[in-house]
């Protein structure tokens, strides 16, 4: 897709007598995924400059750019899924892969053809700088509202990390299927997520290392994307249903009957 943009560019450029080079078309500043703190007035966001990709930041009022981390490389390894804590304090991203590609999200990206190409990986930078943290392996992080703990994705499971670095990794709980997009309830004491059984799947919440797991509302049905409503009380999901379309379906988070609140469009 990008080299057909520059194809068109410098045809356009061409034909209407345009004085620059591929170079400068190459080199072109371009910020993306843009995030905000929920409280305060924190912003984040990926910055690539003539190939090098780093993460700036800014706070209000005086909105003045910094730059928070410091790769030097041009190695074509992106900054995706950032985000910020609650109170801004940090911000994390995945490092690596190639997100929106034709093939899958998590492989590694290596146009140097390095022997050990660079991993996939979350990170999580303070936001007063210093050295980024390896979370481990994965993608898709979320930071709990406590600010201290990030749930990702990895090996179809869901991970979970202290924020600052100080420990390795550990799986939250084993499940069977493809587990993925962690939600953290408002209080970050529970964690919804997504389990795909290949033709259906379902909602699961995660309460703690001595409690099982609650499969909230378990069918034959599809269900996906849960959400939790602001009190923690109730967890909002899609479910579809064959060839009908997507349901948009609440339930009480400690389990229950569901209801249908739509039919999307």
């Amino acid at each position: 897709m990008r080299s057909t943009i520059f194809a068109l560019v410098i045809c356009l450029g061409s034909a209407y007598g345009a004085n620059f080079t591929l170079s400068q078309i190459k080199s072109y500043p371009f910020p993306n995924e843009l995030a905000a703190a929920a409280s305060g007035s924190r912003v984040v966001w990926a910055f690539n400059e003539q190939g090098l990709r780093n993460l700036w930041v800014a706070e209000g009022p005086g909105w003045k750019a910094r730059q928070l981390t410091k790769y030097t490389r041009d190695d074509g390894q992106e900054l995706t899924q950032v985000s910020l804590s609650r109170d801004g304090k940090w911000a994390v991203y995945v490092r690596g892969g190639d997100h929106g590609a034709n093939f899958e999200d998590s492989l590694p990206v290596n146009p140097y053809g390095s022997a050990a190409p660079v991993r996939v990986q979350v990170w999580a930078v303070a936001w007063e700088g210093g050295e980024a943290k390896s979370l481990g392996e994965g993608e898709n992080p979320v930071i709990s509202p406590r600010g201290d703990t990030v749930a990702f994705v990895r090996e179809r499971q869901i991970w979970t990390a202290p924020i600052n670095g100080s420990a390795a990794a550990k799986r939250l709980f084993t499940a069977r299927g493809d587990n993925g997009d962690p939600q953290w309830s408002p209080d970050g004491s529970r964690v919804a997520f997504a389990s795909s059984r290949g033709d259906h799947s379902f909602i699961g919440v995660y309460s703690g290392a001595d409690a099982p797991i609650l499969w909230v509302a378990p069918t034959a049905a599809r269900d996906s994307s849960p959400r939790w409503s602001p009190d923690g009380r109730l967890l909002a999901f899609l479910s579809e249903r064959g060839e009908e379309k997507p349901q948009l379906c609440l339930i009480p988070a400690d389990g229950g009957e569901s209801k249908v609140l739509t039919k999307l469009p």
